[in-house]
């Protein structure tokens, strides 16, 4: 996921980061570790804002932190200064990161199931969040809401394999929605837009925690759906652009 981040700027506390690992996902789409010189305490759902290149800064939600690695998700399709760079750039090159982890988009304590949606790298700050949910609780009431337009690109269930053992939490469940299906559709995988699945999947929205990160569109129209089907202020939403 990534934000403008200009006004979060701490120009005097930058370290140096190291790319160890590019994976792509599918077309456009890169998770990378970087090396820190140090561990970096976060909350599930925070971002770090990274210098890529003179006075050129972007926020990211972190997927992960495992010692002194930090892993992101990143989508270079945008094609500014930061994308051009994270496509061409290979293991061994550096970058900057700016302060501490930031954000307050974060699991919110309560006793309701939780409810998360996302397109894209939205998918990002719901790793973390999921897995912390899922760390407390192996019984809790999990569901993730993930829209890609082609079956191919949807790489959610591969992605969380990496930190969620899905046959340990029987009440998790994902639902990939796919927007242009083509060929049989598999198990989890659902025809439609996120903003057609939900309604059929959900009878009511008054009794769930939501949280929605991705395109604005979607989660202005995702937070108008479940408002008509009784969600008041159990929403919880991050816009990226």
């Amino acid at each position: 996921m990534c934000i403008m981040a200009e006004h979060f700027i701490d120009y005097m506390n930058a370290k140096e980061l190291t790319i160890s690992k590019k994976i792509r996902l599918m077309e456009g789409v890169y998770v990378f570790d970087l090396a820190m010189p140090e561990t970096l305490p976060f909350i599930p759902g925070q971002f770090v804002v990274l210098m890529v290149a003179p006075k050129v800064f972007r926020s990211y939600s972190l997927v992960a932190i495992n010692d002194t690695i930090m892993t992101l998700l990143i989508d270079v399709r945008v094609g500014g200064p930061a994308s051009q760079f994270f496509e061409a750039c290979e293991p061994g090159d550096t970058l900057q990161l700016i302060g501490k982890a930031l954000g307050k988009f974060t699991v919110k304590e309560s006793d309701r199931p939780k409810v998360f949606i996302a397109t894209g790298t939205g998918l990002a700050p719901f790793v973390p969040m999921v897995k912390q949910l899922l760390d407390q609780d192996a019984q809790a009431d999990v569901q993730l809401f993930f829209g890609s337009r082609h079956m191919k690109d949807a790489y959610c269930d591969s992605f969380f394999e990496g930190y969620i053992d899905a046959e340990k939490h029987p009440n998790f469940k994902v639902f990939n929605c796919i927007s242009r299906p083509e060929g049989e559709m598999k198990e989890n995988y659902y025809d439609g837009r996120v903003t057609n699945v939900i309604p059929a999947q959900l009878e009511e929205c008054g009794s769930q925690d939501f949280y929605l990160c991705g395109n604005p569109q979607m989660v202005d129209d995702i937070q108008a759906i479940l408002k008509e089907k009784g969600a008041t202020d159990n929403v919880h939403t991050e816009k990226y652009g």
